[in-house]
């Protein structure tokens, strides 16, 4: 979402995971502006992370999205501030910062630690791709993060396992349509070659 200032806009990012906001080059965001540089905002929360944050963000910008627009009740990154949404007393707080990491704020768990326990356990995992590794990581470390919690909505944690399937079928059917192809055209060579229509 971008609010308008003059002479430049704020970008605040409200995606609800961390696999998001990496496919974004935050950098060049920034960069975009038509007369100068764009301020991006990342949104935190404090006590909950990833998918199981979306109900959180539409409570957000039901009842908060004026304060995304210039004037004396914006958010601020700059004072580092945790606000709480007006009504919502027991919903976790947020904030905003500057660069995704640069503050302390719950967060999906650590993927790379999740990652290097699954491969332990379950060596042949290896052989998938590391865009289906990394998902698979997100997912464990998610699901390693809140098992014990009552409260917690489980389903994201399917999510995130399904989105590791979704990543491997994507490339076994990309592979078999390429495969396909290949081979039809290995036909066409070889009747070709042989002088058959």
């Amino acid at each position: 979402m971008i609010a308008r200032r003059v002479p430049s806009a704020a970008v605040f990012d409200l995606l609800s995971e961390d696999s998001y906001q990496e496919m974004l080059d935050w950098e060049r965001v920034k960069r975009s502006g038509f007369t100068a540089e764009f301020e991006v905002l990342h949104r935190v929360f404090l006590g909950t992370s990833g998918p199981d944050s979306l109900p959180h963000l539409a409570k957000l910008l039901a009842k908060q999205v004026s304060r995304l627009f210039p004037g004396p009740q914006q958010f601020n990154a700059k004072t580092n501030d945790w606000y709480s949404i007006p009504g919502e007393d027991a919903l976790p707080k947020f904030g905003l910062e500057t660069l995704v990491g640069s503050r302390a704020a719950t967060r999906e768990g650590d993927p790379v630690e999740a990652l290097s326990r699954l491969l332990r356990h379950r060596p042949r995992l290896k052989q998938l791709q590391k865009e289906v590794l990394e998902q698979l990581a997100r997912a464990e470390a998610s699901w390693t993060k809140v098992r014990d919690s009552r409260s917690f909505d489980f389903g994201c944690i399917a999510v995130g396992y399904g989105k590791a399937a979704e990543a491997f079928f994507r490339r076994v059917l990309s592979s078999a349509r390429e495969t396909h192809r290949y081979t039809r055209w290995l036909i066409s060579r070889v009747r070709t070659d042989a002088g058959q229509p």
